[in-house]
């Protein structure tokens, strides 16, 4: 450069910074959800070639890959990858694509070559919404779930237990309780430090809490609701509640550890209520009603009692009316005694 030249440079830095080419997309090499390497394409070129050999533009290190194992081509609107001679191919979805194919590389699609999986994000593709951060809880929301869920473990250990008896069966059920729910949001915790790079225990901590602690609520409530209005079918929520409730305590976690999983999780998980409706209505046959415990299990001071009293005679007739249904039951019963006798 001539001294002239020099002087016009430092006089206007700006002008000696050649302007670089638009940017066309980006190229992400994922792992898991987050981004280990990326690439700038930029406009001036038209084809990329993808693979191990140091004459490639993206340059990869994965044993999986071929010297040059694929060229992407790529314009302001779209991309095509064509795929050179490889054993392994491409991967998309479950779909796996053989060397010499050439497929379309949609915005923000994702590809695997080899092990590496690829994520494409195109210019002309519409930027998505920010997404708000995860916040972990305040401690002292967090200590006041924990002590209300003590408080209510610790009431109905004291009416389980018979007068006199040690110390420790009353600090036993709520040091499970405690240890239970360590080991649980530390499990979740640790699965979103695996995916996601961060450990959210305080989070998935208050999130068990909440469940456990409305859960218990809803144990308590239900069951004395249904003594007081005289409600019998308010003991079957009483008992889909927990199991319906644990699921979506599930995917309540997951979805921050699997963002993309989840609908193949909500599938799984309605696939395994039902089963476990099946099942346990095959195992609920012989009982009168199904999911729910026997009714006046839970019984409370005569004086919270809001259905309206019936008179003794109404109950003697509605008893009277049972009678023939009940010895119909009986001969059923004892018929099905002699046929099981016969076949010994």
């Amino acid at each position: 450069m001539s001294a002239a030249a020099l002087d016009a440079a430092l006089a206007c830095p700006d002008a000696a910074i050649p302007a670089m080419p638009p940017v066309l997309a980006v190229l992400d090499v994922l792992d898991g959800d987050h981004v280990r390497q990326s690439f700038l394409l930029r406009a001036g070129r038209e084809v990329w070639r993808i693979g191990r050999a140091l004459d490639c533009e993206i340059l990869l290190d994965d044993p999986h890959l071929a010297g040059q194992h694929a060229l992407l081509r790529l314009d302001a609107q779209s991309a095509r990858l064509e795929l050179l001679p490889s054993l392994n191919g491409a991967l998309r979805g479950r779909q796996r694509h053989a060397a010499g194919q050439t497929l379309d590389w949609p915005a923000d699609g994702v590809l695997q070559l080899g092990h590496t999986r690829l994520r494409l994000r195109h210019a002309a593709a519409t930027l998505a919404a920010e997404k708000p951060m995860l916040h972990a809880p305040r401690w002292l929301g967090v200590l006041l779930l924990a002590l209300a869920l003590l408080a209510i473990t610790a009431w109905n250990t004291w009416r389980s237990q018979d007068p006199g008896a040690p110390w420790m069966g009353y600090l036993s059920p709520p040091l499970m309780v405690g240890a239970g729910l360590m080991a649980w949001a530390s499990l979740w915790a640790l699965l979103t430090q695996l995916f996601q790079r961060r450990f959210p225990f305080v989070l998935h901590l208050r999130r068990a809490l909440i469940f456990l602690l409305g859960l218990a609520l809803v144990s308590e409530g239900l069951p004395a609701l249904a003594f007081m209005v005289s409600a019998p079918a308010l003991l079957v929520p009483a008992q889909l509640l927990p199991v319906l409730g644990a699921m979506g305590l599930v995917v309540w976690h997951a979805r921050d550890v699997w963002p993309g999983a989840r609908r193949w999780l909500l599938f799984a998980l309605a696939g395994g209520m039902l089963f476990w409706l099946a099942s346990s209505w095959t195992r609920q046959d012989a009982l009168q009603h199904r999911w729910r415990e026997p009714y006046l299990s839970t019984l409370l001071p005569p004086a919270w009692r809001l259905a309206p009293l019936h008179p003794v005679d109404a109950l003697l007739q509605d008893a009277a009316a049972l009678r023939e249904p009940l010895r119909e039951k009986a001969a059923h019963d004892e018929a099905d005694g002699e046929a099981d006798d016969a076949e010994e």
